[in-house]
């Protein structure tokens, strides 16, 4: 089964076969959750409200901690370059 969908402003395509063929919503539905979460382009998003200061840090998502963390991690690794903090 194939199936392109418009999520995180772009045409996403799952292409799956065989069993795995009752995946697709499962895999879209991941993608979407994912945007919900992380887009910068959503007023509602957790990141959105995060970079606002309306959710205090205790209250911040275990994904998004975890993505921070990856992030700082790469800041440092990389001395700078890349910095998610920097538009």
């Amino acid at each position: 089964m194939r199936e392109t969908r418009i999520l995180m402003g772009m045409p996403v395509t799952v292409d799956v076969g065989g069993a795995f063929a009752t995946l697709v919503d499962t895999v879209f539905d991941y993608f979407e959750r994912v945007d919900r979460r992380f887009s910068t382009y959503k007023s509602d998003s957790e990141i959105s409200a995060i970079n606002r200061g309306d959710v205090p840090v205790k209250d911040w998502s275990g994904e998004m901690m975890e993505v921070l963390a990856i992030a700082e991690r790469t800041k440092k690794e990389t001395g700078g370059y890349f910095d998610v903090h920097k538009a």
